[in-house]
């Protein structure tokens, strides 16, 4: 998500624990993850965007006809920050193209994906 500081704020984080054997092998670890910020995730700040996908699937004429989907201006949860245009630099589209393909790489079916 863009926020302020930066266009790829991640509201989550990951904390790994790794337990060593006495000859200092890795014995285990714990990948726990946990909310960074919540109010971010509630409430979108001022001159901030909500995730990427949400706008990168709305450039997706065919999605938007698919799923029913309505105008990006009309969502709430994506125009409460005031930053529903284009990110400078970024193209949402382009973006979206990439996701797909990598969902792809990863083996999904269009139908899964």
């Amino acid at each position: 998500a863009k926020t302020i500081r930066n266009d790829n704020s991640s509201r989550f984080g990951k904390y790994v624990s790794v337990q060593y054997d006495s000859h200092g092998g890795i014995a285990g670890s714990m990948t726990e993850t946990y909310l960074l910020e919540r109010s971010r995730v509630v409430d979108i700040g001022e001159g901030e965007r909500n995730y990427h996908i949400f706008y990168q699937l709305l450039t997706s004429a065919e999605i938007v006809q698919e799923w029913s989907l309505p105008d990006v201006a009309s969502l709430d949860f994506l125009t409460h920050g005031g930053c529903v245009a284009r990110v400078d630099g970024v193209s949402d589209a382009k973006e979206f193209c990439v996701v797909m393909r990598a969902l792809e790489v990863f083996g999904l079916a269009v139908e899964e994906q």
